[in-house]
């Protein structure tokens, strides 16, 4: 046998492979340490941007659109009708081309009369309720 002759081979072998594997280990968790607040100086504050009122109010529009049961015209579109001074225009303009029942979503924008115009949604701002 090998440790016949020298008995304490084993347990010497052992003590240093337990040793250099705990300072390993530490070596990787003070690297962890380190790696992680270089990382959190690196990185900006990243901050969302609120969400705006016209945005949310075209959003809510549309996903009424989405989720309500339309009879069928077959024209293939979905006109939404909007004033042309109201300043959910540029919000809703997102929305166009958006598909709703198979038909592709439109923004018309209207002045004075509705001759003409299939709207299947109407929308008025505050001040054009008088």
């Amino acid at each position: 046998m090998k440790y016949e002759f020298f008995p304490y081979y084993r347990t010497f072998t052992d003590q240093y492979l337990s040793n250099h594997l705990f300072l390993m280990l530490n070596l990787l968790r003070i690297f962890r340490f380190f790696l992680v607040g270089y990382c959190s100086l690196i990185t900006h504050d990243v901050v969302a941007e609120p969400l705006k009122e016209y945005d949310a109010k075209a959003a809510f529009v549309y996903n009424f659109a989405v989720y309500t049961e339309w009879p069928e015209t077959g024209s293939g579109t979905f006109n939404i009708c909007v004033s042309t001074n109201d300043p959910i225009s540029p919000s809703l303009e997102a929305f166009a081309g958006k598909d709703v029942k198979g038909a592709k979503v439109q923004i018309q924008r209207i002045s004075g009369s509705l001759a003409g115009k299939e709207c299947r949604i109407l929308f008025f701002a505050d001040s054009e309720k008088t």
